[in-house]
């Protein structure tokens, strides 16, 4: 199962009082001779461990969504094992700003950000009118995620499937789990302000012909809903530099 993170990407670099960027106060990047990575990095405290290659540290360091990266190929076959110290009480947010700074420091991380024209989808509500569930006043957030925002999953439950499970969430949520299952922007213009409750069981993009489930398109409809295609303005972080082989520790 994998959580899908509905906050809005953190582009913009936080300065301290003395005008600096963030940094580890520990940080170690060698190269592992392994054939996997993980996604995420994990953190005990003011530790932080991860085996990676490159293109996921990116990622996570600007909170951004694959398809919106643009510039310098990440394509790496190498994978590495990072190690840095924080603070125990260090934000996600200033987590990711270090990683920033890593990616400068150690990579060579040189980028710019800039308006583009994609193709995407629109969603708007059927004409038949919203038949999603809005959530009781009273509905805790999901307990695993302890989350005041809700929360929003996207699971695969057998081969050639997808679900998304919104639990008390709101429609720019949704559109934001859209965004990553369709790699393509998506852009609200339903008008619904509530917070809802749902459940989408659709073939995966790479599903075979003949699996047993309707399109995300259709089963999208069961909710009152349609994706439309349209073209969007969206801003891209464009890669200007990017080194494959960290500078030693």
């Amino acid at each position: 199962m994998l959580e899908l993170s509905s906050a809005p990407p953190c582009l913009a670099q936080p300065k301290t009082p003395q005008s600096a960027p963030l940094h580890f106060e520990v940080d170690s990047v060698k190269p592992v001779d392994q054939g996997h990575f993980e996604t995420k990095p994990h953190r005990s405290g003011g530790r932080i461990t991860w085996t990676t290659d490159l293109r996921q540290p990116v990622e996570y360091a600007y909170n951004i969504q694959n398809w919106k990266l643009s510039g310098r190929p990440l394509q790496s076959h190498s994978i590495f094992a990072v190690e840095a110290l924080t603070d125990s009480g260090t934000t996600q947010q200033q987590v990711r700003i270090m990683f920033q700074s890593l990616l400068a420091d150690r990579f060579k991380l040189k980028s710019h950000r800039e308006m583009k024209f994609v193709d995407g989808y629109a969603l708007t509500v059927a004409s038949s009118g919203p038949k999603i569930k809005e959530a009781e006043p009273d509905v805790a957030p999901h307990s695993e995620t302890n989350n005041p925002e809700g929360s929003i999953v996207a699971t695969l439950p057998t081969v050639g499937k997808t679900a998304i499970t919104g639990r008390n969430v709101s429609i720019l949520q949704l559109v934001d789990v859209l965004q990553r299952v369709l790699a393509l922007n998506v852009i609200d213009r339903t008008n619904l302000q509530g917070k809802y409750s749902f459940t989408l069981q659709f073939a995966s993009l790479d599903a075979p012909p003949d699996t047993d489930a309707p399109s995300l398109f259709t089963a999208i409809q069961k909710l009152g809903l349609r994706l439309v295609r349209q073209k969007t303005s969206v801003e891209m972080l464009i890669i200007d530099n990017l080194e494959s082989d960290p500078t030693k520790n």
